[in-house]
């Protein structure tokens, strides 16, 4: 293969599926992103007819007829089988031409629902920023006042008798600060560190560095089943592996056994217009309610007598800031908490 142009580098690595066909409807290039889009188990599509990718819909021949006459942009909609899938694109069609080919079209596609899906995660990321400048905000306004109660209420516990009844209020007050504080340094934790940066990982690895640091503290280990073959990934490492502990958490408390806890790496079978990885932490605790299967991700929601709720609500947010998604499935017999991870660009 020739090498490519410097212009031609930019436009075959953009995100965007981008494919380029003369007057007969023939594709004439294809970058990147639109071959994962059309090409089929590596099926070639240069020199193909636009309209067979497309099973011949007919609105896709009738907007390339208006786009030539009218000489104007086209956007229509079409549905793109992909085996047992079927996508919805969305796609422009503008006429441009040249001296070589007079009548060539640029046709700019997306997955209409991996685009809703990036919306959301973008509305997302802005309700949870609001939410971590309150949360973080407030925690450190507490810190100073309570800093003041922990030492006036030791110097106080220090100078009363032992035999004195007053003594037990102290106790109570200091396990109070106590349960105050853990609360803050949850909300400190609340907001995840923007500055570090992201590099490509392995998925094994990653598995690995979050069960070894599940181990170190409870000092049992789940298993952890990675499928041969499963792509790297470009994450903030200390992010994702502290999101998979966070989880892994969930799983002990769910089922207090790490023996019946896993965790799970492999490619995803179901994404479509992008590849993903997927981990999935299972346990074998009982079904999480309807209710609170809703409300998991939402902060300060906890269904157990302790905690404060913000474990997987801070998981949550170091998956988003990786351009992943979280999602749980629960049912009789136990709960899966999983990760997907966008697959790492071949240039990373």
């Amino acid at each position: 293969m020739a090498e490519r142009s410097f212009e031609e580098s930019i436009l075959w690595s953009h995100r965007t599926p981008i494919v380029a066909i003369d007057g007969s409807r023939c594709i004439r290039y294809a970058n990147q992103a639109a071959y994962e889009l059309l090409a089929v188990g590596g099926r070639i599509i240069d020199g193909e007819d636009i309209l067979a990718l497309f099973n011949g819909h007919k609105s896709l021949s009738q907007a390339l007829h208006r786009a030539a006459h009218e000489k104007r942009e086209q956007t229509i909609k079409l549905p793109l089988h992909r085996g047992s899938t079927v996508l919805q694109v969305a796609m422009t069609l503008s006429l441009i031409s040249n001296q070589e080919m007079p009548l060539t079209f640029s046709l700019v596609m997306h997955d209409i629902e991996r685009r809703q899906l990036l919306d959301e995660r973008l509305l997302q990321l802005e309700r949870i920023t609001a939410a971590e400048r309150l949360i973080a905000g407030f925690a450190h306004q507490l810190r100073n006042p309570l800093a003041a109660i922990s030492a006036l209420v030791e110097n106080l516990a220090a100078e009363t008798p032992a035999d004195d009844p007053r003594v037990e209020y102290t106790e109570r007050v200091l396990n109070q600060v106590a349960q105050m504080e853990e609360l803050i340094r949850s909300c400190v934790a609340f907001s995840p560190d923007l500055s570090v940066v992201q590099q490509r990982s392995a998925a094994k690895l990653l598995g690995r560095t979050a069960i070894d640091a599940f181990a170190a503290r409870h000092g049992v280990a789940p298993r952890l089943v990675v499928d041969k073959g499963t792509s790297d990934v470009t994450v903030n490492k200390k992010q994702v592996t502290k999101c998979l502990r966070l989880l892994l958490e969930r799983a002990f408390k769910a089922c207090g056994d790490a023996s019946k806890m896993a965790l799970l790496v492999s490619q995803d079978p179901v994404a479509a217009g992008q590849q993903f990885v997927r981990f999935v932490v299972v346990d074998e605790g009982p079904a999480i309610d309807k209710v609170d299967l809703g409300m998991l991700f939402e902060p300060f929601y906890t269904t157990g007598a302790k905690g404060v709720g913000l474990g997987l609500a801070i998981a949550q947010i170091l998956a988003l800031r990786n351009g992943g998604m979280l999602e749980v499935l629960s049912q009789t017999g136990g709960t899966q908490l999983i990760l997907r991870l966008p697959v790492a660009d071949s240039a990373d």
